[in-house]
């Protein structure tokens, strides 16, 4: 039996895949402009691990805070992977996730005048306080993968 814990996770999972789905994404070759085809939408949390298809949707929320080169891909993104098969390069994508939660906040900050507190071992409290970046690029943890499609909803 699933718990009412385990059943809201799912429902908000299927609602940030489904609101992350409403952008136009980028194919991971893309630098300056959309593909005439679109990729295959969002299924799982997990295409989310390696930040570039967040990259992506907060490049369409404040292109100028968000430049779609701000992230490094994988040297074989442009031939092989697609947006909704993110690196297997674990270093990489938390590289990538450090970028965007330090423009995330920089963001928050200057353009929204929110300034999230505390962080790992820091003194005030957030709700993104506990985010745990390693444990998404490494474990793909649906848990914190959520807390931060929903700082970049937020961010919207």
């Amino acid at each position: 039996m699933i718990s009412k814990e385990e059943e809201d996770a799912t429902a908000t999972a299927e609602a940030l895949l489904q609101w992350t789905n409403s952008f136009d994404l980028l194919p991971p070759s893309a630098t300056s402009s959309p593909s005439p085809s679109a990729p295959p939408p969002l299924t799982k949390l997990e295409q989310l691990t390696d930040g570039l298809i967040l990259a992506d949707v907060l490049h369409d929320i404040a292109p100028t805070r968000f430049p779609l080169d701000l992230l490094a891909r994988p040297p074989s993104s442009s031939a092989v992977s697609t947006p909704t098969t993110p690196t297997a390069n674990w270093a990489l994508a938390l590289t990538n996730l450090k970028k965007l939660m330090r423009l995330l906040e920089a963001h928050y900050q200057e353009e929204l005048g929110l300034h999230l507190q505390g962080g790992r071992g820091g003194s005030g409290s957030s709700y993104f306080a506990s985010l745990d970046l390693a444990g998404i690029a490494r474990e793909k943890r649906s848990k914190d993968i959520i807390k931060l499609l929903e700082l970049v909803v937020l961010a919207a």
